[in-house]
């Protein structure tokens, strides 16, 4: 090869360089241009009053307004700095219109909420809104919008789909706030995932997997349900585009009176379990209104503070797990046309609607409903997605009730600003949805549960998952009067984690619970000491210890006496487990051994039966096999034990040794046969991740998180879920940690697994997750003095 043509080579090299170099350089400042301003001072239209927001070092807002209406406009101002991407992929996805930036990807998700009609239900419910309520969706809606006239740019993720976001209506925050209980919904998955296992598994073995908590059980159905198929599917990929991820969808709370405390006034805590990602799903804001002073956790698109303290006040919330959809099998005519309900045919409601799809042509398609609710059956338009012949033969209709006008603006604009109990618990008389277990503490020493939802007047063990369509269907609702509150408990403590609640309650709440794990936890905590003060309320926020494991290997344990090992790493794993303090630490070698053998467990229990696909069904909701496990270790000879596809009968005894030797080699193929080297960190990891996700490698290095090693599991306080179809990267967990002490008003203590900021440059997007990981928390002055606040950054809003 000649000289010259290697100069030439050289030359034209170092122009694509310079290119390459000249495009980035480019594209950061643009990026980095788009990163909000905390300081300096804009006047916008419609505001009467002068509006200052302050920053401290971790970027929390600090609003300083007239009135409640200046002060939503200014979080709105405040959510559309940081996290304005994130809201309107919200508030897209609420309405059915992702495929306009997202292209064909996005058609299966938009049919579903198209079909759920959120958005629209929305729409009519601002309508009939009380005007207080109103007039605060519209300051905030105003203060949205005053950012985005303010702006020159936007955050990257906008110029990367080519698309400005378009003016924030008041109507899309009550659509947030049903896309929120669309989240936590997590009832309806077993009806589905039950259906599927009547097709292939005779309902007496299915029967042995299934909870039954207090005399409740799924009753008996036909099998053909398994036309809900093509629903669960569109749901996971929406639950995956927009940071849904993770069954585990609950979390932990709990306070204690003065009595138990170390400075003899009440302290609460609450740590939300929610997919982890970049940006977080919270943000944390301090809010001074006139006289009012309430801080704590905002969802961007909502104008009001959902978890927090107003010092009078506290408030925390876990998920309650609650059936929150309705089910009905439906007839039919020929005609496609007509549906037969107490004796007479009816017309069919029959709506044809569009969807804008980027780079293709627009998807139109039909949506049918009958008075039960939406058509999700054979006519389902998912029905390419999921497709089996069941579909052929079946038509099953849902009904969603947070799709129906609810007041939860008003509920948590009265809890913002209640200063009692009488007043938070009356509060809720306007609340519906999402289904929450409440825990208050207050200035006067008292503390209290509130089971808030609306919650179907079914009576206990009369719960069907999907009813006669044909038949006459009526929707009572229980009593806000009747609904489950505790005050001032005997104990001196309330703590709630996803467990069953309401043993004495006599209507149905759910079939689904959490393991009563973590609960069991908080409460063997709470009762190891005396008093205990906020730093022993964090270092339970970071537990990791688990009892779930110790049953399971008990009977492991048994499955090995009288049998001669002679495998060294066999033998020494057994060791280690029969020694282990079932503490789920990084740096520990057990927990890793017992979390590969539980996973090879499953799959031995479950894959011969169900198949793959139905096996990663059925895991999906990972509190069902949780629970199956631990029913069926005693029945030793069940039919999940043995596998189909060979000769032998197999025990539950042979199961369990084949599960731990499938573990270490698993273990010994990935790591060496040195058990040293089997860290629980090394195999369970957490990276935080945006959106884009997976487009280009070298763009996940600019917009994901580290990946580092993580302790806990699932069962764990700090918990931190994995999929177990797809182990052992965290997907779920503490999406915030919050406490706060009576004894000092004036602060309350936080951390978020990322930050404040949703811009890929900013100092805030990504800056908390070691602190997270470290059980570490941010120290919140709620009244800074004028001193502190001289240190801050500061904005101001003035009136044109």
């Amino acid at each position: 090869m000649n000289k010259k043509f290697l100069e030439a080579i050289s030359g034209f090299s170092l122009v694509i360089i310079f290119i390459l170099l000249s495009g980035i350089y480019i594209s950061y400042r643009m990026i980095l241009s788009s990163v909000p301003s905390y300081e300096g001072a804009l006047t916008v239209k419609g505001l009467d009053n002068e509006i200052r927001i302050y920053r401290d070092s971790a970027g929390v807002p600090y609003i300083y307004a007239r009135d409640k209406f200046d002060a939503a406009f200014a979080l709105g101002f405040a959510h559309a700095q940081e996290r304005m991407f994130q809201m309107d992929l919200y508030r897209r996805a609420v309405s059915g219109r992702l495929s306009e930036i997202i292209g064909e990807k996005a058609v299966k998700i938009d049919k579903m909420f198209r079909t759920l009609a959120l958005g629209k239900s929305a729409k009519r419910g601002y309508a009939h809104l009380d005007s207080a309520s109103k007039k605060l969706l519209n300051a905030y809606a105003e203060g949205i919008n005053a950012y985005l006239r303010y702006s020159k740019s936007y955050s990257i993720e906008f110029d990367a789909l080519g698309y400005e976001p378009e003016r924030w209506e008041a109507w899309q925050s009550m659509g947030i706030a049903k896309l929120l209980a669309w989240e936590l919904n997590m009832g309806w998955w077993t009806t589905i995932i039950r259906a599927h296992l009547l097709n292939k598994i005779p309902s007496v073995h299915v029967d042995e997997i299934f909870p039954k908590d207090g005399g409740e059980s799924f009753r008996a159905f036909s099998t053909d349900e398994a036309a809900l198929g093509n629903f669960i599917t569109a749901n996971i990929h929406a639950k995956k585009l927009l940071g849904f991820e993770g069954s585990h969808i609950g979390s932990n709370n709990w306070a204690i009176s003065g009595k138990l405390a170390s400075k003899g006034k009440p302290i609460i805590a609450n740590d939300t379990h929610l997919a982890l990602s970049l940006p977080d799903q919270w943000y944390v804001a301090v809010i001074h209104e006139g006289e009012n002073t309430s801080a704590g956790f905002t969802l961007p698109g909502l104008p009001l503070i959902l978890i927090g303290e107003n010092g009078a006040i506290a408030w925390t919330a876990t998920n309650l797990m609650s059936d929150d959809a309705l089910f009905f099998r439906e007839k039919i005519d020929s005609s496609f046309s007509k549906y037969f309900k107490n004796g007479k045919w009816k017309n069919l409601n029959i709506e044809e609607d569009t969807i804008k799809v980027k780079n293709s042509s627009p998807v139109v398609f039909k949506i049918y409903k009958t008075e039960n609710g939406v058509l999700i059956g054979d006519v389902h338009p998912y029905k390419t997605f999921y497709n089996n012949p069941f579909q052929q033969k079946t038509f099953i209709s849902m009904y969603f009730p947070a799709s129906d006008f609810s007041g939860e603006i008003k509920a948590f604009d009265l809890i913002n600003h209640a200063k009692n109990w009488e007043q938070f618990h009356s509060a809720f008389r306007y609340y519906s949805y999402p289904g929450q277990n409440f825990v208050y503490a207050d200035s006067s020493g008292n503390i209290g549960y509130i089971c808030a939802a609306k919650l179907f007047a079914i009576k206990k063990g009369a719960y069907n998952p999907i009813y006669d369509g044909t038949k006459e269907s009526t929707r009572r609702y229980v009593p806000f009067k009747k609904m489950p509150v505790l005050f001032n408990p005997s104990e001196n403590f309330i703590a709630t984690a996803n467990n069953r609640t309401g043993k004495l309650f006599p209507y149905h709440i759910a079939n689904v619970w959490e393991p009563p794990t973590r609960v069991e936890r908080i409460r063997a905590l709470l009762k190891k000491k005396n008093t205990f003060t906020t730093e022993d309320f964090m270092s339970m926020q970071s537990d990791v210890h688990s009892e779930y494991p110790r049953q399971i290997l008990a009977k492991l344990f048994k499955a090995f006496e009288n049998v001669k090992i002679k495998d060294k790493n066999l033998a020494l794993s057994l060791k280690l487990l029969r020694s282990w303090d079932y503490e789920f630490n990084k740096l520990s070698q057990p927990p890793t051994i017992y979390s590969v053998f539980y996973v090879k467990l499953l799959h031995n229990l479950f894959e011969d039966e169900l198949g793959k696909e139905m096996f990663n069904e059925f895991v999906f909701v990972e509190n069902l096999p949780f629970r199956a496990v631990k029913r069926l270790l005693s029945s030793p000879r069940s039919y999940w034990w043995d596998d189909k596809n060979t000769k032998p009968i197999e025990t539950m005894n042979t199961v369990l040794r084949k599960s731990l030797a499938d573990a270490l080699t698993f273990l010994e193929n990935k790591f060496g046969k040195d058990i040293a080297l089997w860290q629980w960190g090394k195999l369970h990891k957490l990276k935080l991740k945006h959106p884009f996700h997976g487009v280009n490698q070298a763009i996940d290095l600019l917009i994901d998180g580290k990946q580092y090693e993580v302790g806990g599991c699932g069962t764990t306080l700090f918990n931190t879920e994995y999929s177990f179809a797809t182990p052992y990267e965290v997907t779920l967990g503490q999406a915030m940690r919050f406490i706060y002490d009576f004894s000092q008003p004036d602060y309350f203590y936080f951390i978020l697994p990322s930050g404040e900021s949703g811009h890929i440059l900013s100092k805030h997007y990504g800056e908390t997750t070691e602190a997270w990981l470290n059980g570490k928390y941010f120290k919140v002055h709620t009244s800074p003095s004028g001193t502190e606040l001289k240190k801050f950054k500061l904005l101001k809003i003035l009136p044109r």
